[in-house]
Parts: C-alpha cells; sequence; structure tokens
C-alpha cells in the first residue's frame, strides 16, 4: 500500500518518510544520506585568531566583561576591517565593532 493511499497525502514533496531515513529527516534537518563534514568545513567554523592587542585587552579582566566584550573582538577580527569599541559605564558594559576605530584597535569611552 502505497503512503498517499494510507495518509490521504504525500510527505516530503511526494517521497516516503523512510526515503529521508528513519527519523523521515524531521530531527536532522538533513537527509540521512548526507556526507559526513569534512575537516575544511570544521575549520571554517572555528573562532578567528585575535590580534595581540585584543588578546592584552582581554587579560587580567573579570569573565563577565570578557563574555561581554569577546563576540565584538571576534567579529573584529573575522572582518579585518574595523576595530572595536567599547563603553563603560559603572554598571554595564557595551561593546560592538566601530568604522571609526582602525583594525586591530580598541577605543574605551567613559560613561
Amino acid at each position: 500500500m502505497r503512503y498517499r493511499e494510507v495518509c490521504g497525502f504525500e510527505s516530503h514533496f511526494g517521497h516516503h518518510p523512510r526515503a529521508l531515513g528513519d527519523d523521515g529527516g524531521r530531527h536532522t534537518g538533513r537527509r540521512a544520506d548526507r556526507r559526513p563534514r569534512d575537516e575544511d568545513e570544521d575549520m571554517a567554523q572555528t573562532p578567528p585568531q585575535l590580534p595581540a592587542a585584543y588578546t592584552r585587552y582581554l587579560s587580567g579582566r573579570d569573565e563577565k566583561f570578557i563574555e561581554t566584550v569577546r563576540p565584538a573582538l571576534q567579529q573584529s577580527a573575522a572582518d579585518g576591517l574595523y576595530g572595536v569599541r567599547v563603553r563603560r559605564a559603572p554598571d554595564e558594559v557595551q561593546a560592538h565593532v566601530d568604522s571609526t576605530v582602525p583594525f586591530g584597535e580598541i577605543a574605551e569611552d567613559l560613561g
């Protein structure tokens, strides 16, 4: 008996769910026969190496500060175009890539 006859409609663009693997492709979001990722794909997802100035800036800082600032530093390093502006207030820290700051540098505003 065909899948359409049992359920009344075709699933997965006309394919039987088993054509997508045992889970019907629902849990993994990809076909069961998809090739495994190779090392080049894994390398593309590793965070970029931070410039020395960024590493020095983070040294000695508390973990919360580092967790707040690091994503902007990583984005700057990945793009390689602009530096980072960090704004520090008594109760908060904000950081973003800033086109007015040269790449590899950090501008800090106290507010």
